[in-house]
């Protein structure tokens, strides 16, 4: 989080596929991940990342907001309103 925090994705990227190496299905670091990804503007992987966080921790308020933004950057405008 706090490589995040300061700007150096390329570092929270290794530091979360080092807790997925361990832990392959953590929802927690699956959604930070897509979070990161969006940030990087790299959609596909966001979104196999946020498929993979619900699919195993299920839609919270973290993840609803994220598939939220990556609709708004894949310019679905209907599906980022909801």
């Amino acid at each position: 989080m706090r490589l995040k925090r300061e700007g150096h994705l390329d570092g929270a990227i290794i530091a979360i596929e080092a807790v997925l190496g361990r832990h392959s299905s953590h929802p927690p670091a699956l959604a930070q991940l897509a979070d990161i990804q969006l940030r990087r503007g790299r959609l596909e992987e966001a979104a196999e990342a946020l498929d993979r966080a619900e699919a195993e921790g299920g839609t919270v308020s973290y993840t609803a907001r994220l598939r939220g933004d990556l609709a708004y950057r894949r310019r679905q405008w209907a599906d980022a309103a909801r």
